[in-house]
């Protein structure tokens, strides 16, 4: 969806006609349409009541001394917990309960619990409650990330629940979740801030009204039909998102659609960089005319917006309808996720190929999403773990030595539980070596786990055992799914190749090339490639990224598994090997390592090209400016011949060739924003018919595309105008309702010439 806004508009139109392609379960009952235009039609709006409140009730005063409490708890854990097997106190509801209160207590902070009794009697009433409530703790402490050191979450839990803990229904779980929420997390600050808003005023969120319209969205039918089976930490994934609560009422009411057709949600607004009297959206006057209690998702629909904006009504849209979501900035442009499954997200404005901003564990990697995924997936696990962790925090013995190898894939567990090894002299280097092994799939998640210990855990490691470890560490990267986030990669080979001598440094990079080579994740192998080419041939030191990447390529070839492929000629093998090097490269939309891999394949004499004889007519009085951007395509095949992508983009003999695609395309990235001028397609001799209806696009941000021309009998030299438009990306398209192959010669792009 992200291709084109033509491409865009068509999707959400068409899965507002058809049925879900996948039936997902039913909802009691459909969930309610109302006014908004994003609608499917059919069902009979209800009245709008808006979301009712109840005022809170007397429950009276009761005394909590949280330091008395907490020195009570400690006392009969620590008497109890070093006589009885630890199977023995699992199975001990009382025990767990104290242990759990006790947890609570000291994660929040006794100070802190304190002063947040002498606010308000009613937290010390619903703190005795609360800490006598295993169900209600349960959740609590499963929430993913307990708040710590703030009284924030419980006194978000104890406001909801003077409100409805009287209620036969009351919803612990989702009370947990705002709580959570609230109380830690990169958007709690915002929360937070906006509580403190008048009532009325479009930015306000409350905590308390959140609660209330979950809970009467859910009895109106109106919520994803997996919303009741959410755990906690998903909720946060609903109720944690930063927009307003006008927000979520507004867009509930809005924008209604087939569950599995939120990626499309985001187009409810329009997309524009300038409001109707000229101010744009980088400035601050772009929603000024719109009233102070109208919230954000209105005003984005009313005026439009940039991706940015359009990505938070898709995530808001998907979120007040009991869908899992999260914003997240992506190179080039926003986008957003969502999730009506668990572990399976979905992207919306060209997501989720980020790290959600409301996440569980820290850290830029997407594979950080996809960690907590794993960590959090066996809910009867999590449930074992989360009482064992408030175990070994009190100090029950033997909680500890199951904890960390049941629960690896818990990023805060595992930090605290290095920094518990290396504060008692530990094995810090064995269990690290051993934590290696569940993280393959999960490379840069590990690294930012080790982080604060590598120094640490790399001293008890010398020569070739030192080596060993660190190539682990590719391995588990080289088979972890592809993203943008692969340039954390040079932030870990930098170091361990600093300080080692030149011989060393070569074969060193020879065996990390090798892996990354072979390995699922193109786009670390590209990332690898220009952090190589930026740190060596950049700086005078080319032979030792040429012969490094030269072995690596001649070690691939010699090590090829009996059986398997023949062995190629030299220059065969060596255009291979710099052909995935160049897709990984691109891939990684890295120009500089393109044309460093593409110069030094010119210079081994592998670069080929097509209809070398050929003369193109370039338009007088403009400047080529594509020679040196860079070239993705669709797909790639084995007609395909990556050394000769880079000339796709210059007045010299290039080609590409795609696989079998109904729409398979080719995109240019000038480097910058330019005013296109002409754009010159041209085909390859040969086979010509496949292309003979294209068309071609333009973008100043890589996610949203507009059309500048199309032809259905497109000639072997099309060239068309831009007309001045600002671009940064063109792109070409193959249309036709088969799948074939795609191949050009050339696209140039040209702009006027300045006087």
């Amino acid at each position: 969806m992200r291709n084109s806004l033509l491409l865009l508009c068509l999707a959400v139109v068409s899965s507002a006609l058809a049925l879900p392609k996948k039936a997902p379960p039913k909802p009691v009952r459909p969930p309610t349409q109302n006014e908004g235009e994003f609608c499917l039609s059919g069902f009979v709006p209800p009245a709008a009541e808006g979301v009712k409140v109840p005022l809170e009730p007397n429950f009276g005063v009761v005394t909590f001394d949280a330091a008395d409490q907490e020195a009570r708890l400690a006392k009969v854990i620590e008497a109890k917990g070093s006589k009885v097997p630890l199977k023995t106190l699992l199975k001990d509801r009382d025990f767990v309960t104290k242990t759990l209160a006790l947890d609570a207590l000291r994660t929040a902070g006794v100070t802190n619990v304190e002063a947040l009794v002498r606010r308000d009697a009613k937290y010390g009433t619903f703190l005795k409650a609360f800490l006598q409530d295993p169900v209600f703790m349960r959740h609590y402490a499963g929430a993913g990330l307990v708040p710590s050191d703030t009284e924030v979450g419980l006194r978000v839990m104890a406001d909801i629940w003077a409100r409805d803990g009287k209620s036969a229904d009351f919803d612990k779980r989702l009370c947990a979740g705002i709580a959570a929420a609230w109380g830690a997390g990169p958007q709690s600050a915002r929360l937070q801030f906006n509580e403190t808003l008048p009532v009325g005023d479009g930015n306000r969120s409350d905590p308390v009204w959140r609660y209330f319209f979950f809970r009467q969205s859910e009895r109106e039918g109106r919520l994803h039909p997996n919303y009741p089976n959410l755990r906690v930490w998903e909720i946060r994934f609903l109720a944690g998102n930063s927009w307003d609560d006008e927000s979520l009422w507004w867009l509930s009411r809005r924008i209604n659609l087939p569950w599995d057709c939120y990626g499309g949600a985001c187009w409810a607004a329009k997309y524009t960089g300038t409001s109707t009297f000229g101010a744009t959206i980088q400035g601050p006057l772009f929603y000024i005319q719109a009233p102070r209690w109208m919230g954000e998702a209105e005003k984005t629909l009313l005026h439009g917006g940039v991706c940015g904006a359009l990505s938070h009504v898709g995530c808001h849209a998907a979120a007040a309808h009991g869908i899992p979501a999260y914003t997240v900035g992506q190179p080039g442009h926003c986008a957003y996720g969502f999730r009506l499954a668990r572990g399976e997200w979905l992207g919306g404005f060209g997501g989720p190929d980020g790290h959600p901003h409301n996440w569980l564990f820290p850290g830029v990697a997407p594979t950080m999403t996809r960690l907590m995924e794993r960590a959090f997936r066996d809910d009867r696990l999590v449930d074992r773990c989360v009482v064992l962790q408030a175990f070994w925090r009190a100090g029950v013995p033997g909680a500890i030595d199951y904890l960390a190898r049941a629960w690896p894939h818990n990023f805060y567990l595992q930090r605290e539980y290095l920094g518990w090894l290396k504060e008692r002299n530990g094995d810090l280097t064995g269990y690290a070596k051993g934590l290696l092994k569940a993280y393959a799939g999960y490379g840069f998640a590990y690294c930012e786990t080790v982080k604060p210990f590598l120094a640490d855990i790399e001293a008890g490691l010398e020569g070739r055992a030192l080596t060993d470890y660190r190539l682990a560490i590719h391995r588990a990267i080289a088979v972890t799914p592809p993203s943008w986030a692969a340039k954390d990669l040079p932030a870990v080979v930098g170091p361990q190749v600093a300080g080692l001598s030149e011989d060393a440094e070569k074969a060193f990079l020879e065996q990390v090339f090798a892996i990354h080579a072979v390995g699922q994740n193109d786009q670390a192998f590209g990332n690898l490639l220009e952090w190589a080419i930026d740190t060596y041939v950049a700086k005078g030191r080319d032979t030792v990224f040429a012969e490094a990447f030269r072995a690596a390529a001649a070690s691939l070839d010699a090590n090829r598994p009996a059986g398997g492929e023949p062995k190629a000629d030299v220059k065969a093998s060596a255009r291979k090997t710099f052909a995935k090097a160049i897709v990984a490269a691109e891939k990684a939309h890295s120009a500089v390592a393109v044309n460093a891999l593409t110069d030094l394949a010119e210079r081994q004499g592998l670069t080929g090209g097509t209809d070398r004889d050929l003369v193109l007519p370039l338009p007088a009085g403009e400047r080529l400016v594509s020679d040196e951007g860079l070239l993705s395509i669709s797909t790639t095949s084995g007609w395909d011949s990556p050394i000769d992508h880079r000339n796709v983009l210059r007045n010299a003999p290039g080609q590409f060739h795609t696989d079998k695609e109904t729409t398979n395309w080719a995109l240019v990235d000038l480097g910058k924003a330019v005013p296109v001028s002409t754009v010159m397609v041209v085909k390859n001799s040969g086979n010509e018919a496949r292309s003979n209806h294209m068309r071609v696009l333009r973008s100043t941000d890589g996610a949203t595309f507009f059309p500048i021309a199309e032809s259905e009998r497109t000639p072997r030299i099309w060239s068309v105008s831009g007309n001045g438009a600002e671009a940064r990306w063109i792109k070409v398209e193959r249309i036709s309702d088969e799948a074939d192959f795609f191949h050009l010669r050339n696209i140039l792009v040209f702009t006027k010439e300045e006087r």
